[in-house]
């Protein structure tokens, strides 16, 4: 089992071997590391697949006895090149996959529009 603080919402995890009272613990038992304030942490599996384009994010919560893994979905962030190819296939009405396509698709449409 690992031990944690949560300090700005994330798991601190615990030292090992740990000094407590001027004595050195390897391994220690749990009763060690929650005199030092730390509490157990317990792991938890995301709720589900996440639809296309998400992902799970995981946070942590602390209750009085333990540290606790949660998840909540979030939207895939997008590079700068897919982000050309959609807004390029919003402004032609193309369906290209790919910055090369879009670019030449682009290419087509403002020559067709001089």
């Amino acid at each position: 089992m690992r031990y944690a603080k949560l300090i700005n919402n994330q798991p601190s995890f615990a030292p090992n071997p740990i000094l407590q009272n001027g004595l050195w613990y390897g391994n220690p038992p749990g009763s060690v590391y929650e005199a030092e304030s730390y509490k157990p942490v317990r792991y938890t599996d995301p709720p589900t697949e996440p639809g296309e384009g998400y992902q799970w994010s995981e946070t942590w919560s602390e209750t009085e006895t333990e540290i606790v893994q949660g998840w909540v979905l979030v939207e895939v962030p997008i590079t700068d090149e897919e982000a050309l190819v959609r807004y390029a296939n919003e402004l032609t009405g193309a369906q290209d996959e790919t910055l090369t396509e879009a670019t030449e698709t682009l290419i087509k449409h403002f020559k067709e529009e001089e």
